[in-house]
């Protein structure tokens, strides 16, 4: 490490191999950043350096979901959560969003969190309790909260078909229409 931060790299299948210990765990990492320094920021090249990107994939992900949805453009829109006091992050920011609609007619909302697959703290504390709160504060009328993907049967079965995917040798990340068929979700709709 240095000042910045460190990167550990506590576990990799070829050198764990090496001295005899044969198990399909790929490889597992811990790191620490400072201030002003992006966590988990690896340098890529190429299209893979966009693809994997955070911000790109909760666009697409949202953007498939509003497809999906039937949502029309100008009807839903993106923000982020997870931000940490103090400290820049994507914007616009979710809080400021729940302030900023009312304010512009839209006091009807429907609050999906395609970023996280499991409800925690900040889906269930922050945006499902605080965030209603400041959305009703600030004018809105109706505050819809949708629950993570959590235990539900489709996306357990979803997961577990990837698992067996990956444990047979191929693809985790090839999915099949049936597969994107068996889960369904709305995504934020700030309709007047």
């Amino acid at each position: 490490g240095d000042p910045r931060g460190f990167f550990l790299e506590s576990w990799n299948r070829d050198t764990f191999r090496e001295i005899g210990l044969d198990v399909d765990f790929v490889q597992d990492n811990h790191s620490r950043s400072s201030k002003h320094v992006l966590r988990g920021l690896h340098y890529q090249i190429g299209d893979a350096a966009h693809a994997m990107c955070y911000k790109a994939q909760v666009t697409k992900t949202t953007h498939a979901l509003a497809r999906r949805a039937g949502l029309p453009d100008g009807t839903w829109s993106i923000s982020f959560q997870s931000r940490i006091a103090g400290e820049p992050w994507l914007e616009p920011y979710t809080d400021k969003e729940f302030e900023r609609l009312p304010a512009e007619g839209k006091k009807r909302l429907v609050v999906i969190t395609p970023a996280f697959v499991s409800d925690c703290l900040e889906t269930l504390e922050e945006i499902a309790g605080e965030g209603r709160e400041e959305f009703l504060h600030a004018g809105g009328e109706t505050f819809q909260h949708v629950p993570c993907f959590n235990d539900q049967p489709p996306y357990i079965a979803f997961l577990a078909t990837r698992v067996q995917r990956w444990l047979a040798g191929e693809s985790p990340t090839a999915v099949t229409r049936h597969e994107t068929s068996a889960t369904h979700a709305v995504i934020a709709s700030a309709n007047p």
